[in-house]
């Protein structure tokens, strides 16, 4: 039981690990190796040894010694030098992330990604936040998959009361965005 507890605190994910139960490194040298260059054929997995991704934190719930859910998280915020719209790339680490995600959720009965940003998503004009819940709102299709994002008071409320209401009450968790 240690064991499984240890793996439910993890928030590093190995690419190694990762593509070990899928497709497989055999599968991952057939299909995707280059046929030449530093990391041609057999080769290949040097390009992503050691490398891996990196969440910011993660929330358990845990019922009866059981892993009911595993919650990711990962911070993200983003300025406005002209006061106008976003700055920077954030976004596109963030897109990358939720990819990877998909990768790490399945490895859990119930695994969920919660974006904790800043208003500054809201106040700048942006492609960003409306796109992040519209993908957030097609994961919802598959049963494993839940992702949000939260950045301004209200959310941030929500999410936390949907947090007391499961550990104090018993409440399924509430989502802090509709």
């Amino acid at each position: 039981m240690e064991c499984h507890r240890h793996r439910w605190l993890e928030t590093c994910y190995p690419v190694a690990k990762l593509v070990a139960t899928y497709p497989t490194e055999a599968e991952v040298v057939t299909r995707y190796a280059p046929h030449e260059g530093p990391y041609a054929g057999e080769k290949y997995p040097g390009i992503y040894a050691g490398l891996g991704t990196k969440f910011d934190g993660t929330i358990l719930l845990v019922e009866n010694g059981v892993l009911y859910e595993k919650i990711l998280l990962e911070y993200k915020t983003a300025k406005s030098s002209l006061k106008k719209r976003i700055d920077g790339n954030a976004h596109e680490r963030l897109t990358f992330q939720i990819m990877q995600y998909l990768e790490v959720a399945i490895r859990y009965t119930q695994c969920s990604l919660v974006v904790v940003s800043n208003g500054a998503f809201v106040r700048y004009r942006n492609k960003y936040h409306v796109n992040f819940h519209v993908q957030a709102e097609r994961l919802r299709n598959f049963a494993w998959f839940s992702m949000e994002q939260i950045c301004t008071s209200p959310e941030y409320l929500r999410f936390a009361d949907g947090l007391l209401g499961w550990l104090l009450e018993g409440l399924p968790r509430r989502r802090a965005t509709p």
